[in-house]
């Protein structure tokens, strides 16, 4: 009987949402540490970071982001027009 190949696989995941729906799904979700199941298979988890100051710098960096790229658009119209 051939053996199968063993793998890898690493997979982020982002929530981005209310924070109590976030929050709700966080605490329904697996927990870190290692989980071995029945069938082979390992999972390993790991929660990277503060969760609130995370979520405060990535709302921040993406209203900055939007803010740049509106301002970019605007002078582009506004060089078009000239």
């Amino acid at each position: 009987m051939a053996t199968e190949d063993v793998v890898r696989v690493l997979r982020l995941i982002e929530y981005e949402g209310p924070r109590s729906k976030v929050e709700k799904q966080l605490i329904n979700s697996m927990k870190s540490g290692t989980h071995q199941h029945g069938n082979g298979v390992t999972i390993r988890i790991a929660t990277l970071g503060d969760f609130p100051t995370i979520l405060d710098a990535a709302v921040e960096q993406t209203r900055k982001r939007e803010l740049e790229v509106a301002g970019r658009s605007h002078g582009e119209q506004t060089n078009e027009a000239s």
